[in-house]
C-alpha cells in the first residue's frame, strides 16, 4: 500500500529534471485537428449546427461589442454632445445577447455530439492498435486518462479554439477599422510578450505531462485497491487502506494543482497582454504628441474589453491542444499504430454466424516451445479429441506456455497443427485453432446468453454450447449478470467461460486453472463438463491441482523435454491431495 503513495510522489520532479517528457510535436496537434474535422464530417447535421451556432454566437458577441463601441464613441465626441439614443443601443444589446445565447446553446450541443464521436474513434483506434500488437502494451488506467485528454483537446482545444477565433476575428477587424495605426502598434508591443508566453508554455507542458503520469499511476493503484477490497475488509484493514487511497489522491491533486495554476495563469495572460497592449499604445501615442481622438480611443477600449473573453478562450484552447498532443504521443509510443488508425475507416463488426461443427480435429505438436526472452521450453503432443494436462509449480511457466501457444509473445521452438506450422502465425482464430479460457474470464453486462455470445457466436451456437456442458438451463435465465447485475457463482462463471470458448467453434481449448477458487461441488461440476468434451474437442488443461490432472488422458510438466510421441504418462489418483502453490 505504501507503494501507491510513492507512485505519485515520484512524478513530482522539478521542471529541469532530465527525465522530463518530450515536448508536444506538431504532428500530434495536427492529428487532433484532423480528428476533429473527420468527426464533424461523420456527423454532418451536428457539424452544420456547430457552424451555424458558433457563427450566430460570434455575430451576437460582435454586435454587443459594436454597441458598446458606438456608445463609447458618442460619449467621446465633444464632451458627449452626440450621444446616440440609449433606447436604440439597449434594444440592439438585447437582440445581440439573445442571438449570442441561442447560438452558443446550439453550438454547445452540436460540439458535445462531435466530441463524443471523436472520443469513440480515438478509443477504437487505441483498442485496435493494442489488439494488433504482439503483446499487451497498455494499462486500462493509462488509456482512460490519455483518452480523456484527447477528448478535451477536441472539445476545448480544436472546436473551442475555432469558436473563440470566430468570435475574436470580427473584433480585430473592427479595431483595425477604427485605427490601423493602433492595431499595428499593438502587434509590435505584443511581440516580446508572445515570446515570453511561448517559453512559459513549454514549462507548463512539462508540468502537464507530469500531472498526467501522476493521474495514470493513481488511477491504476486505486483500481487495484478497490479490486481487492474484500480482502482488506476481512483483515479489518479497510480504514487503513482508505487512508492510503486518500493520501495518494492528495499527492496527485498537488501535482495537478501546480499544472492547473500555470494553465490558468497562461490563459489569463492573454487578457493581461491585451490590456497591456492598449495601455502601451495609448501612452505611446500620447507621448509622441499624436493621441487618438477621444471618440476613437473610447471605441477601441470598448472593443478590447469585449475581446478579453475570446482571447482567454484561445489560451485555454492552446493548453487543451497541448495536453491532448502529449497524451496522443504517449498513446502512440505505448501502442504504435494508434495515430494511423485515427484516420483509417472503421471496419464494422462481423455478424454472428450460424452454429457450425468445430474445425477438423488434428494433432497438435509443440517442440521445445517457449517465450523467446524468458521461461522454459516445453514439448508436448495432443492427439485429436484428447485431453492433456500441463502441470508445474507456481511460476514454472504454465502461463508463459499458454501465451506462446496463442502467439501473444514472440516464441522459439516448433508448433504445428496437423501439417500446418504455427510458429510464425499471428494471433486470432483465422490463423490459430485455439479457444482460450483464462483463469479470470471477463463478464460483460447482460444475461448469461449475452455473455456466451460475447465473442460473436450466434444465439443458437451459444445455447448449444451451454447444453453440451450440462448447463442448458442457464440459457433461459433472464437476469443480468456482470456489471450492475447479479454476481454468478464461481462454477457458473467457469461454465460461461467454457461455453463461450465452445461457441467459437475452435477445435482446441486452452483452459487455464479451471477450478481455481471453486468449492468441491462447483469443482466437480466443471470437471464433469470438461470430461464430456473428450472426443469432441482437443483440450489442453493447465493446472497444478491433482483432481484436474486426473481427468486427462496424459500429463506433462512444464519444461520437461519429453518426446512428443510418448504416451502413457501416469495420471495422479483423483482422490489424492491437491498440490498447493
Amino acid at each position: 500500500m505504501a507503494s501507491l503513495g510513492s507512485w505519485v510522489s515520484t512524478n513530482e520532479t522539478d521542471d529541469s529534471a532530465s527525465s522530463a517528457p518530450p515536448e508536444r510535436g506538431r504532428g500530434e496537434a495536427v492529428e487532433l485537428l484532423l480528428l476533429s474535422i473527420r468527426s464533424g464530417l461523420a456527423e454532418g447535421r451536428a457539424l452544420a449546427a456547430l457552424v451555424l451556432g458558433a457563427g450566430a454566437g460570434a455575430a451576437g458577441h460582435t454586435a454587443l461589442a459594436l454597441a458598446a463601441a458606438w456608445l463609447a464613441a458618442g460619449l467621446g465626441r465633444e464632451g458627449g454632445a452626440s450621444v446616440p439614443n440609449l433606447g436604440t443601443i439597449s434594444y440592439l444589446g438585447l437582440a445581440a445577447a439573445l442571438v449570442k445565447a441561442t447560438g452558443q446553446a446550439v453550438a454547445a450541443g452540436a460540439q458535445a455530439r462531435i466530441v463524443g464521436i471523436a472520443g469513440a474513434r480515438a478509443a477504437r483506434a487505441t483498442f485496435d492498435s493494442a489488439a494488433a500488437a504482439p503483446s499487451g502494451a497498455l494499462l486500462g488506467a493509462q488509456a482512460t486518462v490519455r483518452l480523456r485528454a484527447i477528448e478535451g483537446a477536441v472539445d476545448r482545444g480544436a472546436l473551442g479554439g475555432a469558436r473563440a477565433l470566430l468570435a475574436v476575428l470580427p473584433l480585430l477587424a473592427s479595431m483595425i477599422a477604427v485605427s490601423g495605426a493602433w492595431a499595428f502598434g499593438a502587434a509590435v508591443a505584443l511581440a516580446p510578450f508572445t515570446l515570453a508566453g511561448s517559453y512559459l508554455r513549454r514549462r507548463w507542458a512539462r508540468r502537464a505531462a507530469q500531472a498526467r503520469e501522476s493521474a495514470e499511476e493513481l488511477q491504476a493503484g486505486v483500481d487495484d485497491l478497490f479490486l481487492h477490497l474484500d480482502l482488506y475488509r476481512t483483515h479489518g484493514a479497510a480504514a487503513r487502506v482508505g487512508a492510503e487511497v486518500e493520501q495518494a489522491a492528495r499527492r496527485g491533486a498537488e501535482s495537478l494543482a501546480r499544472a492547473e495554476r500555470q494553465r490558468v495563469a497562461l490563459s489569463g495572460a492573454n487578457e493581461v497582454v491585451g490590456a497591456l497592449a492598449l495601455v502601451c499604445v495609448l501612452a505611446l501615442t500620447a507621448r509622441l504628441g499624436s493621441p487618438l481622438p477621444s471618440d476613437h480611443a473610447l471605441a477601441l477600449v470598448a472593443l478590447v474589453f469585449m475581446a478579453y473573453r475570446p482571447l482567454r478562450d484561445l489560451g485555454d484552447a492552446r493548453a487543451a491542444l497541448d495536453r491532448g498532443a502529449l497524451a496522443l504521443g504517449a498513446l502512440e509510443r505505448a501502442v504504435p499504430g494508434t495515430v494511423a488508425r485515427l484516420g483509417a475507416p472503421v471496419a464494422p463488426p462481423a455478424a454472428a454466424g450460424e452454429p457450425t461443427a468445430p474445425a477438423l480435429l488434428e494433432r497438435l505438436v509443440a517442440t521445445e516451445l517457449g517465450a523467446r526472452t524468458h521461461g522454459p521450453r516445453t514439448s508436448l503432443r495432443v492427439e485429436p479429441g484428447e485431453i492433456v494436462a500441463v502441470s508445474g509449480a507456481t511460476g514454472s511457466g504454465k502461463t508463459t506456455l499458454l501465451r506462446a501457444l496463442l502467439g501473444l509473445d514472440p516464441t522459439v521452438g516448433g508448433l504445428t497443427y496437423g501439417d500446418r506450422s504455427l510458429a510464425d502465425a499471428g494471433v486470432g482464430p483465422a490463423v490459430r485453432p485455439f479457444a482460450w479460457v483464462p483463469q479470470e474470464a471477463p463478464l460483460g453486462a447482460g444475461t448469461v446468453l449475452d455473455n456466451v455470445r460475447l465473442l460473436g457466436a450466434s444465439d443458437a451456437a451459444a445455447r448449444a454450447a451451454l447444453a453440451s456442458l450440462g448447463a442448458g438451463a442457464l440459457s433461459d435465465d433472464p437476469r443480468p449478470i456482470g456489471p450492475g447485475g447479479r454476481r454468478p457463482s464461481g462454477g457458473e462463471r467457469r461454465l460461461i467461460a467454457l461455453a463461450r470458448a465452445l461457441a467459437s467453434g475452435q477445435p482446441v481449448l486452452l483452459v487455464d486453472e479451471p477450478t481455481e477458487g471453486l468449492d468441491p461441488a462447483a469443482e466437480a461440476l466443471v470437471l464433469q463438463a470438461l470430461s464430456q468434451l473428450r472426443g469432441a474437442r482437443s483440450v489442453l488443461l493447465v493446472s497444478h491441482r491433482e483432481r484436474v490432472v486426473a481427468i486427462a488422458d496424459r500429463a506433462i510438466r512444464v519444461g520437461e523435454r519429453s518426446d512428443p510421441t510418448r504416451v502413457g504418462v501416469p495420471v495422479p489418483d483423483a482422490g489424492g491431495r491437491d498440490d498447493q502453490n
